[in-house]
């Protein structure tokens, strides 16, 4: 079964954190005091289990993604949300330097150019990817198509 969770104020929470230490959503805002005041679980609760917060209430678990628990009519209601689309630094970044939180593994930047065709083109380009959070940083000879030397291989080139 697929529950809809809606909206609940989720734009200012980011990856890298865990459950939001008590802070509960309730009806789309923040409450830390007065009569709607609870607490979220420890631990992200199971699909289906009774929920005795305040009706509406969202807590948030989890790292990357961020898992949501919404309680509705006195049963939790689980969801999560996607992880950010990461965005390539404007530079290379230094070799295992540390990557952002929740970089995908499937995610590569390049710098410079691979064919040699853009105006500031460099002799090398910059494959950077990250791997247990930790940038790697291969780097590549830039590809011509001319085949200066007659051998039909560019590498050599």
């Amino acid at each position: 079964m697929l529950v809809a969770l809606g909206v609940v104020g989720v734009a200012g929470l980011h990856c890298g954190g865990s459950n939001e230490g008590g802070l509960v959503i309730v009806d789309g805002a923040s409450t830390t005091s007065g009569l709607d005041r609870a607490e979220c679980p420890d631990a992200a609760p199971v699909d289906g289990d009774e929920c005795e917060l305040p009706e509406g209430s969202a807590c948030f678990f989890g790292l990357c993604p961020v898992r949501v628990a919404q309680c509705m009519r006195g049963i939790w209601h689980l969801g999560q949300n996607a992880p950010p689309l990461p965005v390539c630094p404007a530079a290379p970044p230094e070799s295992a330097s540390d990557c952002p939180p929740c970089w995908p593994a499937s995610v590569t930047c390049m710098y410079g150019s691979a064919d040699c065709s853009a105006a500031d083109a460099s002799v090398n380009t910059a494959v950077a990817s990250c791997a247990d959070g930790k940038w790697a940083i291969d780097i590549q000879p830039c590809r011509t198509a001319l085949d200066i030397q007659g051998d039909a291989e560019q590498s050599a080139d």
